[in-house]
C-alpha cells in the first residue's frame, strides 16, 4: 500500500490530464477526469488529498463547483488547487482565496510550478 496521498485532476483538456498524471507520478496517486460531473461525483465519495482543479469547466465552473464542494463539507478533509488559463484580478484571487483554495495558478506558469505547489500543498496539509 502506497503512503502517497490521492490526487485527483479535474480538467477538460486531456492533454494537459496527462502532462500533469506524469509530472506528479512520483509526488501522489493520479486520477484524471476531463468530466467535472463524473469528477465531483468522485471527490465527494473518495474524498482524495488534493484536487486539482481548473476554474472553467464546460459543463460547470470551478466557482460553482467549488460552492457544491463546500456543500459537502470538502475541505474538511481534501486541499484544492485551482488551475486557471485567465488572467484573474487580484480581487478575484483574493475571493477564490476565501472560498478555500490552497492555491491559485495560471496554467501558463507550467506543470513544474505545479508540482512545487502540490508538494507544497502536501507539506504543509496531508
Amino acid at each position: 500500500m502506497s503512503n502517497l496521498p490521492e490526487i485527483y485532476i479535474i480538467d477538460d483538456d486531456k492533454l494537459l490530464l496527462k502532462l500533469l498524471s506524469a509530472s506528479l507520478k512520483d509526488v501522489g496517486v493520479i486520477t484524471t477526469f476531463n468530466n467535472e460531473e463524473e469528477g465531483l461525483k468522485k471527490v465527494i465519495a473518495d474524498r482524495p488529498g488534493l484536487v486539482i482543479l481548473d476554474l472553467n469547466l464546460p459543463h460547470i465552473n470551478g466557482d460553482e463547483l467549488m460552492v457544491k464542494f463546500s456543500e459537502a463539507k470538502i475541505f474538511q478533509t481534501t486541499q484544492i488547487i485551482l488551475l486557471t488559463g485567465q488572467d484573474i484580478s487580484d480581487t478575484k484571487r483574493m475571493s477564490l482565496c476565501t472560498l478555500g483554495f490552497a492555491a491559485i495558478l495560471q496554467k501558463s506558469e507550467g506543470a513544474d510550478r505545479v508540482v512545487e505547489a502540490v508538494k507544497e500543498t502536501i507539506a504543509e496539509y496531508l
